[in-house]
């Protein structure tokens, strides 16, 4: 089982910076950077850090919705080796109800993430995809090719906010 935890106030920030018009992208990415621990029966992903994209390392490519240059990613795995950080790849598709990747966001992962697994060989890496209200996230454990989805996603702040599993709502603790 795969956890991911994540503060509301970080949620909040990367919405308003993938919201955030590009003179020529129709969507922002990001990279999330996360603390990884042992769960009961699994891994556990905390959200240490998010940082975006610069609007120059963003390509002219009209085909995707963003296209990132090499320079982008390279700053992505130099902080995975300095920091032995996880890493996920972050987009939003602006709409409302719980998002999912598109075929050209599994096609383009499935040569990113090799990458970070290339230089944090430890960690598990992935990708997480919001909409307006929701989440989704998948994570390629060490040594492994194809993502696992992330079976339990929490929002911590007032109210604490709980994805995946059977649980899909909100909890006031």
């Amino acid at each position: 089982m795969i956890v991911l935890r994540i503060n509301q106030f970080l949620i909040n920030h990367i919405r308003t910076d993938l919201t955030r018009p590009h003179s020529f992208a129709y969507e922002r990415v990001g990279f999330l950077y996360l603390k990884q621990g042992a769960h009961d029966d699994g891994v556990l992903l905390i959200a240490a850090a998010y940082e975006t994209v610069p609007d120059d390392q963003y390509i002219n490519d009209h085909s995707v919705g963003a296209r990132i240059n090499s320079h982008a990613i390279r700053k992505a795995m130099q902080r995975i080796m300095d920091t032995g950080e996880s890493a996920m790849h972050v987009h939003m598709h602006q709409h409302i109800g719980l998002p999912a990747f598109s075929s050209t966001d599994e096609e383009d992962l499935k040569h990113l993430i090799p990458s970070f697994q290339n230089v944090g060989i430890n960690v598990a890496h992935g990708a997480l995809v919001l909409s307006i209200n929701g989440l989704t996230a998948i994570a390629w454990l060490p040594k492994y090719r194809m993502p696992f989805s992330i079976n339990r996603i929490s929002v911590i702040g007032f109210p604490t906010i709980f994805y995946g599993g059977n649980i899909c709502g909100r909890v006031s603790v």
